[in-house]
This record gives C-alpha cells, sequence and structure tokens, in this order.
C-alpha cells in the first residue's frame, strides 16, 4: 500500500459516507429502548504479556437505539456485560484513571471513535475484546522569573501534528495545576508529541504590575547616601527618580521557557514511559494601554457599545487566549462617553472591532459585561462575542500591532453594518400542514482557508452573527462587518443547529441550497465588501435526502471494518473548514454502513487505513486521496446500493 501521513494508506475501492452517528440516531428515533440483545466482553492491556484491566468503566453509546448511555464496570476478570440490548449500532468505549481512554476497535490509541459494533435483535454477541494502553507521565517543576516556586499555574498539554511542512498544535483535554511546590504531573497519556503551556492566573484588581529598573535602584541609592551625610537642618540635593519601568504582566509560557509557541521544544513520548525533569520558568512580557473614543453615525458618543479585542494570528493556541482571557482579549471597553480603554495587553497582531446599536440601551441602564471595568478574562471575552452575535446594527474595526507601547488618540467612527437577507422554501412540504419556518436559524461565521481543529471550530461559534427567519419565511442578519463569510443553517422544525455545518437535519428536513447570484453559499464562502447590499438569497430545504448503504468485505467475502471512509467534492472550492460535502465514517463490525445527507454533486470517494479527523479539511492531504479515490455521483434525494470488497476487489 501506498503510505499517506506516515500510517495512513489507501485501500482499493471505496464509497460514499456521511456521519455514522448522524443517520444512525435519524434511523433509529422510533426503535425500542429495551431489547433481547447482548454484549460479552473483556478489556485487556495492551502488554506483553496481555492482562485483564479490572475496575474499567466501559460506556455503551448508540446513535439512537437507547436515550442514554450505559455504562458497566469490569470486574477483576476484566469482564464486562452489556444485557436487553435493542438492535442497532453501538460504541464501545473504556475509560480509567492513569489510562489512556480507547474506543473499541481504534487503530491509535487516545484518537478516533473506533469500530461501530453491529447487534442484530436477539444476538448474543460474545468475545468482544477492548484493548487499552496504561498512559504515559510528564512530570517537573515551573518556577517564576526570579526561580521561585510558582503557584496557581494551570499546564495545558497540546498535541503537534505536522501538515504541509508545518507544525500543527491542537489543544487535549489533559492538564494539571502545579502544587505549592511548583510542581506537575499529567499521567494517562496516548504516545506521541506534546507541547507544554504554563499558564498563570488572570490577574485580578486593579493597578499595573511594574519591575524596578536599575535606573531606579541607583536613584534610591543617591538618595539614601545623600541622607546620610548631609549635616542636620540642611537640605540635600537628590535628583527627581527616575520614570518608573514599563508595566509587565505574566505572560503563558511554552517549556523550555519561552513565551513564543515557534520556539517551544517538542516532548516526545512512548508507550507507558515516564518523562521527569521538565521543568522551566515562567516570562514577563511587557504590556500596553490603548485609549481613545468611539463616535457614532450621528456624530455623537453612542449610548451602546461593546469592544472586542481579537488576535489576528492562525494559531491553534489563540484559542485558548481567546476562551481564557489571556493575550486574545484583553479588557477593553467603551464608557457611556464613548470613551475606549484598555491596558494590560501583550505583544501581538490585533484587530480592535466595536459593534453596538444606538437607543437599543438607555444611558441609564448598565453596560454590557465587557464594558464593565475588571471584566478581563474568559468571561469578559464570552460576552464580547456574544454582544456581537446578536444583531448589532453598527460597527467600527482598527488593526493594530501592539509591542510594549501605549497607543493613545484613537477614533473609530461606527457606521451601519451589512447585512444578508432572503427567504426559506420547503421543498414537497404537506399543504395541509406549513412548515414553521420560524424555527430556522441563521449563522454567518468567519470563513478560512486554513485547516482547523474541532476546537478551533467550536471556538469559531462565538464569532458568528446570528439570526432567524420569520413565519412568513423572511429572514435578515444585519450587523454583518466586511469580510468572508461562511452561511449555516439549521433547518425546519425541531430547529437544528446552524453552527456546526449544513448537513445535519432536524425534523426529517436537510438544507439542499442557499443560492445567492448563481453561487450556493451554503458550499462556497460569500465576500461582504464595505457598501454590498446581500438581498435575494433563496435557502432550500428538503425530505428528498439522499442515501447510500451497503457491505464492505474482504478479498474472501468476510465483513471487515476499521478502514475509515472518506468521502469529499470533486471540485477543489469546496475544500474549506466546515464544508458539509467533506465527510468520513467507518464500517460497523458487521461491515455494513448506511449514509445520508450529503447534497447532490459529484465525489472522491475512498477508504483509509486511519484517519486523523483534523486532516479532512487539509487541501494538501485531500490531494494525496485523489489518486486512490474514484468518482460516484449522487442526484437529489438519490438512494444506491453500493457494496466494496477490498484487497484488489472491485466495488460491486
Amino acid at each position: 500500500m501506498t503510505g499517506v501521513k506516515k500510517m495512513t494508506a489507501f485501500v482499493c475501492g471505496a464509497m460514499l459516507v456521511a456521519s455514522a452517528a448522524i443517520a444512525q440516531t435519524r434511523d433509529n428515533l422510533a426503535t425500542p429502548t429495551t431489547g433481547t440483545a447482548s454484549i460479552f466482553g473483556v478489556v485487556m492491556s495492551d502488554a506483553s504479556p496481555s492482562r485483564p484491566v479490572r475496575r474499567v468503566t466501559v460506556t455503551l453509546g448508540s446513535g439512537g437505539a437507547m436515550k442514554v448511555p450505559l455504562a458497566a464496570i469490569t470486574d477483576d476478570n476484566g469482564a464486562f456485560t452489556f444485557t436487553n440490548l435493542p438492535g442497532g449500532t453501538y460504541t464501545l468505549v473504556g475509560m480509567r484513571p492513569a489510562w489512556v481512554g480507547t474506543a473499541y476497535g481504534t487503530k491509535t490509541y487516545g484518537r478516533g471513535s473506533g469500530v461501530p459494533i453491529s447487534l442484530a435483535a436477539g444476538q448474543q454477541l460474545t468475545g468482544v475484546t477492548l484493548k487499552m494502553l496504561h498512559g504515559s507521565v510528564i512530570a517537573g517543576t515551573i518556577r517564576d522569573a526570579s526561580g521561585r516556586p510558582a503557584s496557581d499555574v494551570e499546564i495545558i498539554l497540546m498535541t503537534v501534528q505536522h501538515q504541509n511542512g508545518r507544525r500543527k498544535v491542537t489543544p487535549v483535554l489533559q492538564s494539571a495545576r502545579v502544587d505549592m511546590r511548583g510542581e506537575f504531573r499529567i499521567f494517562g497519556l496516548a504516545p506521541g508529541e506534546y507541547l507544554l503551556r504554563a499558564q498563570p492566573p488572570p490577574r485580578m484588581g486593579s493597578g499595573d504590575l511594574r519591575p524596578t529598573t536599575p535606573a531606579e535602584l541607583e536613584w534610591a541609592k543617591m538618595a539614601a547616601a545623600a541622607q546620610g551625610t548631609g549635616a542636620p537642618g540642611v537640605s540635600v540635593d537628590v535628583p527627581a527618580p527616575p520614570p518608573n519601568g514599563r508595566p509587565v504582566a505574566f505572560a503563558p509560557t511554552y517549556y523550555p521557557g519561552t513565551p513564543d509557541v515557534a520556539g517551544a521544544t517538542v516532548v516526545t513520548l512512548g508507550a507507558n514511559e515516564e518523562r521527569l525533569g521538565v521543568d522551566f520558568s515562567t516570562t514577563m512580557v511587557p504590556v500596553a494601554s490603548l485609549s481613545g473614543r468611539v463616535i457614532g453615525p450621528d456624530g455623537q458618543p453612542p449610548r451602546n457599545a461593546s469592544a472586542q479585542l481579537q488576535l489576528t494570528n492562525t494559531s491553534s493556541t489563540s484559542v485558548i487566549d481567546m476562551l481564557m482571557g489571556m493575550a486574545g482579549s484583553a479588557g477593553v471597553r467603551v464608557g457611556a462617553d464613548g470613551r475606549l480603554s484598555g491596558s494590560g495587553i501583550a505583544p501581538g497582531h490585533y484587530r480592535l472591532i466595536v459593534r453596538g446599536a444606538p437607543g437599543s440601551v438607555g444611558a441609564d441602564r448598565p453596560q454590557p459585561l465587557l464594558d464593565m471595568p475588571g471584566s478581563a478574562g474568559a468571561a469578559g471575552a464570552i460576552a464580547g462575542m456574544i454582544a456581537g452575535a446578536v444583531g448589532a446594527t453598527f460597527w467600527a474595526s482598527e488593526d493594530l500591532d501592539i509591542s510594549g507601547r501605549d497607543i493613545e488618540g484613537l477614533e473609530l467612527r461606527l457606521q451601519p453594518g451589512l447585512s444578508i437577507s432572503g427567504t426559506v422554501a420547503f421543498e414537497g412540504e404537506d399543504p395541509k400542514e406549513p412548515v414553521d419556518a420560524a424555527r430556522v436559524s441563521i449563522s454567518i461565521s468567519p470563513a478560512t482557508s486554513e485547516a482547523k481543529s474541532a476546537l478551533e471550530m467550536v471556538a469559531g461559534m462565538f464569532q458568528s452573527t446570528i439570526g432567524a427567519a420569520t413565519k412568513e419565511r423572511t429572514f435578515t442578519v444585519a450587523g454583518i462587518t466586511p469580510g468572508t463569510y461562511r452561511t449555516s443553517f439549521g433547518g425546519g422544525p425541531g430547529g437544528g443547529n446552524p453552527f456546526l455545518g449544513a448537513t445535519a437535519s432536524a425534523g426529517g428536513w436537510a438544507v439542499k441550497s442557499a443560492m445567492f447570484n448563481g453561487k450556493d453559499i451554503a458550499d462556497l464562502p460569500i465576500e461582504i465588501r464595505p457598501g454590498d447590499e446581500i438581498k435575494g438569497v433563496v435557502v432550500t430545504f428538503t425530505k428528498a435526502v439522499t442515501l447510500i448503504s451497503g457491505n464492505v468485505q474482504d478479498a474472501a467475502g468476510r465483513p471487515v471494518s476499521g478502514f475509515p471512509i472518506v468521502v469529499f467534492p470533486t471540485d477543489r472550492a469546496m475544500w474549506s473548514p466546515g464544508s458539509r460535502r467533506i465527510l468520513s465514517a467507518k464500517p460497523a463490525s458487521d461491515g455494513t454502513y448506511k449514509v445520508s445527507g450529503l447534497p447532490a454533486g459529484e465525489y472522491y470517494l475512498c477508504a483509509l487505513t486511519d484517519l486523523d479527523p483534523n486532516d479532512l479539511y487539509d487541501s494538501a492531504f485531500l490531494d494525496q486521496l485523489v489518486a486512490g479515490s474514484f468518482k460516484i455521483t449522487l442526484s437529489d434525494g438519490e438512494k444506491k446500493v453500493q457494496d466494496l470488497r477490498l484487497g484488489g476487489g472491485t466495488p460491486q
């Protein structure tokens, strides 16, 4: 097989797939919650010799056969049992402290969703073996700039991957807080490459942190000496004290002691390895303040405005900065008199965005959270994001380079925000039971061509501008600033989540298209320039959802699983983060699969030996898949049966 990114290789043949979990959720909503099937299994260690692992919490989840996941704890022999199950497709996950959480059938510990287990009604499935790996450990000591043990510092762990010759950093769930001695220990880690980030606590209270400068020390010595040599009653001339030192702040610091993630050292862990002595010291950086004023469209101070300071780089670590309220979101506010102020801003490239809806908040009413003094931090950051998402109608922005020097005299003039408007339609609806269009939600999110992790896409939700359709089937999303955006729609009765793409259906309805000037903006980003009026968008929902089902077999005709399937459009313009046309799934344990919801169009299809979901939106990765893929075309609502035989065979 031809290698793709170390562990990935092409397999002859492919098929069209979508999220198996979503498909199964829709298909099994009406199934009973109890049945006569059972699963009997055991948890074993991935070691030599392999041994049973006791006290593992094994969770059994389903895409619809059960409303609530079931859990069991292994006995001294590592055994677990689930009984009275309805037929369906299930996921099996094992968790135990100090061990790597693992899904059944996964090829890489700590990563991937594993292989779904297909269970027929009344089936007694035995011999299920879940392998688990004892986790590795990273431990060390954190000191402050003066060499003393640091306190109240959180250690955030990030995985490292390499894409297109670049190092991509993705935060993971494992973290630790140092103890009174500055020591930390992170355990239960899967083998891999990691970066460590020491995250200082948010600074509370007012006042600047200013270090004593050498000039101030010299002045103090001179003053003390002059005072000691002077005669009683005789004044001594002492020079004026030097200026105070620049304010500083504790910065997030990466091992082995740098505030720049590009200079961080990778810690490589093997299986069941204990890495001690990962010691480093926190750093301090100069911080700056900014001041100015915000002017409303009428030339007067706005009655209500909120400000947000965003890092403009594309590093994954900026997501942490944003969510934790550190460098990515400093304490910036707009007062009732229009005065703009901010302090404690770390060096970086920023975009200052001010939004407001004059008249929506009276002068005698409280300002939004982000406008309150001392609101820096995660709460202030999220409040600012929400403030921008509720339809503010005026905006202003300014790009800033901040490097430890104060910025004064800023003037931002609010101008009318841009908008997207249109209508919604429901193809094939029953005239006797018309759809309530008021349940349709619209999200307008900043677009990017960069590959993104799941965390980054979720964080991007907070930067969305949202709206809803009316019962008259019209919609308007206002307060949008110029830029390039992706549009997402939650569909039909039952709502639906517009943030996570437009593929999921609700109440049986799925987005078919969102047409504007002959372009489907449900698939392609839309650029909004100053003065643009985006009117006449037609969003169409349909119940004619595509479906592909079939079986995957090896060369001998036996069912196989564990081969991730990827489907992506032949049109490279649609290879972008969040695309509803780029999907992946795994066949169930009996080799069956069922995929629905892809829009009509032409696709590449391929099967891989392994897949990191973060690679799905990497255009270079998709380019590698083209040679081992074949094309398939879907029409609206088309249902296809596509069997696949691997190991030199061809699709049936």
